[in-house]
């Protein structure tokens, strides 16, 4: 079916007076505005047209889309063969209304609402309204610099890194599976201690406080290097990873942005063949900060030069990969592969794979 509503989620960079075709001038304050719409029938096409920018003026909302003072940024769209639902939508979006913007023929107060400053409440608001009209919300994101997390969303080293300690403990004279939960301990340890630091991905640091409890694995340095070198033989990339190429034949710019140590992390993007797809490299130890703080993402964004409605973090890591980036005003898209669950609305697309990616993703080249 390619009938439905949806919410338009707009970004306000600059407040100020704005003119609206007949409704004229119109003071816009800096934030999210949710516009609400309908299309029965083309409403891809529609999706499009909003997400892209119109070539020319024919509705109010086109009025600030082809300023760059705004941009659109996501539709979430829910299917439906019934009209009267776009008013139903566009009463039960929650935010201060722009009066008589957008309803010539409804009979709503306005299908413009504005939602304040804070990004993944405006996406939870857009995607609770179309749920409350028991329709399924779905997320079509305008595409033009894509941050992509490594582990656990391109390859598998969560797993792998438990895979490369029982290989390593005969040689150590360790018990396998002591050797795991004791570096699990440690590590859990160490996060907890240094937080937002970088250094909290030391392998070197780890090894440091795992020998002295075990007191058999080798000095902390070489103990790293024997650590990586079995990570680096076993580790591998998902299949689904093959959905770079599309993005990147699509004029989509990716850019690897990962917690972790630099060394490491490079050569693990090499080990795995997926460094040609990027066309920059930027880790936690790079930017100083790791993702779990919001200025990983700010820095990131001047390090590339983009801004925050411009781009979208893809990560399996909700708290990091997504509700992280949306506090720096960067979109969020999850890849939840192990079936996790979560408060709901999300405010944010929830992918099993990144098969899905190219699908949500509206960009010039398709």
């Amino acid at each position: 079916m390619d009938s439905g509503v949806y919410a338009l989620l707009i970004s306000c960079r600059r407040g100020g007076e704005y003119r609206v075709g007949a409704l004229g001038s119109l003071r816009f304050e800096a934030g999210y505005y949710a516009y609400v719409g309908r299309a029965m029938g083309g409403l891809s096409a529609r999706i499009r047209r909003h997400l892209l920018r119109p070539s020319r003026v024919r509705w109010h909302v086109d009025w600030l889309t082809s300023r760059i003072e705004f941009a659109p940024m996501t539709a979430i769209v829910g299917r439906t063969d019934d009209p009267r639902l776009e008013d139903l939508l566009a009463e039960e979006v929650v935010g201060d209304p722009v009066s008589g913007f957008g309803c010539s023929d409804s009979r709503a107060e306005t299908h413009l609402k504005y939602l304040g400053r804070d990004l993944t409440s405006a996406r939870r608001e857009c995607e609770r309204a179309v749920r409350k009209l028991g329709l399924t919300p779905e997320y079509y994101e305008r595409g033009d610099l894509v941050f992509v997390d490594l582990d656990g969303t391109l390859c598998d080293y969560d797993v792998k890194r438990h895979d490369a300690l029982r290989r390593l403990a005969p040689r150590w004279g360790v018990d396998p599976e002591t050797l795991v939960s004791e570096y699990e301990a440690v590590r859990r340890e160490i996060y907890a201690e240094l937080g937002d630091s970088p250094e909290r991905y030391s392998k070197r640091l780890l090894f440091e406080r795992l020998g002295a409890r075990l007191g058999a694995i080798p000095p902390p340095e070489e103990a790293e290097e024997e650590y990586w070198r079995e990570v680096l033989e076993i580790v591998r990339p998902y299949p689904d990873v093959a959905s770079l190429r599309e993005l990147r034949e699509r004029g989509i710019r990716l850019v690897l942005l990962t917690d972790g140590i630099s060394r490491w992390q490079r050569e693990k993007l090499r080990a795995i063949g997926l460094e040609p797809y990027f066309e920059a490299v930027l880790t936690s130890e790079d930017l100083g900060v790791n993702k779990t703080s919001p200025e990983a993402f700010r820095r990131a964004l001047r390090v590339v030069g983009a801004r925050p409605e411009e781009a979208i973090a893809v990560g399996d890591v909700l708290k990091s990969d997504v509700l992280s980036a949306q506090s720096a005003g960067v979109r969020g898209v999850w890849v939840n592969r192990r079936g996790r669950e979560a408060e709901i609305p999300l405010g944010a697309p929830q992918l099993t794979d990144l098969w899905a990616l190219p699908r949500i993703l509206v960009t010039g080249g398709r």
